[in-house]
């Protein structure tokens, strides 16, 4: 199933691009999801996943445009947008 991933803050600037089209492969998960994206990009791992490879809970997910709460109960479908947002500081 291919879906879109768009990258905010520095996990823009780590993968290089915006954007990417990915090829997920089941469970159509967002936790799969990430992981399919730490494979293709293995410079965003450190932010992305824990030393358990799963999501680190600082990152913000939206999924065609909502945030989303439970990544476990948020099913991906054909053609979705996930947005990742990398944890902001500053003042």
């Amino acid at each position: 199933m291919k879906i879109t991933i768009l990258l905010w803050g520095q996990l823009k600037s780590l993968a290089e691009a915006d954007s990417l089209e990915l090829e997920v492969p089941e469970p159509h998960t967002i936790e799969n999801a990430v992981g399919t994206l730490v494979k293709a990009k293995a410079a965003l791992k450190p932010m992305l996943v824990d030393e358990n490879d799963q999501p680190q809970a600082s990152i913000v997910v939206f999924a065609d445009g909502v945030q989303v709460i439970s990544r476990e109960e948020t099913p991906l479908s054909e053609g979705m947008e996930i947005t990742l947002m990398s944890p902001i500081s500053g003042g």
